[in-house]
């Protein structure tokens, strides 16, 4: 946020976001999530594609993980209830896969819907309690805009870990780093 004012800046001078930089940082939030759309389609696809990674405990809790805090934090942003699946209520990887194609076709709208000033709107995380015993104290607050950056970030995380056991299977795991998803020209998900 940058404090707008001609000349001596003040206590009552309002903390206001440019118009410019609001559309910067929506178009990074649109790229992030377009990035990551096609990424985790990429990831399903060589999963997929690996018979050994059907059976596979390791890449069936990531998949899970990676997912359902991915509809956590839309269910969080949108203000509405989310009643957690239980890992063993999804059959199969397919199962996994579709509940998360259909995050990735419900928060493509929340964004494009998003006014860039709620950003800022302050977030309360329900899982808190949970944060405060790991790091021993109570967090600070978090915007909309932190957690809106946590998913991606969190995501390319638990990915990387999906990947690297999938070449363990004997898989070929895509390239999907951001800058790739550049060079070839943004190009959408193929689930």
């Amino acid at each position: 946020m940058f404090y707008f004012c001609t000349g001596r800046r003040s206590a009552r001078t309002p903390l206001i976001e440019s118009t410019h930089e609001q559309h910067s940082t929506m178009k990074t939030f649109h790229d992030l999530y377009q990035h990551m759309h096609w990424a985790d389609a990429s990831m399903w696809k060589a999963i997929t594609g690996t018979p050994a990674a059907g059976d596979d405990t390791r890449i069936r809790e990531l998949a899970y993980h990676i997912h359902l805090v991915q509809h956590a934090f839309l269910h969080l942003w949108r203000k509405t209830p989310f009643d957690v699946p239980k890992p063993d209520s999804f059959s199969s990887l397919n199962d996994i896969m579709e509940w998360a194609r259909s995050w990735h076709l419900d928060v493509l709208p929340f964004l494009a819907a998003l006014d860039p000033a709620e950003l800022q709107r302050r977030v309360m995380v329900p899982w808190v309690r949970h944060v405060e015993a790991q790091i021993g104290n109570p967090p600070e607050q978090t915007t909309l805009e932190d957690t809106m950056l946590q998913v991606p970030m969190h995501s390319a995380h638990h990915r990387g870990q999906m990947m690297t056991r999938l070449r363990e299977l004997g898989g070929d795991p895509p390239l999907v780093d951001m800058i790739m998803w550049v060079w070839l020209g943004r190009p959408k998900a193929a689930w």
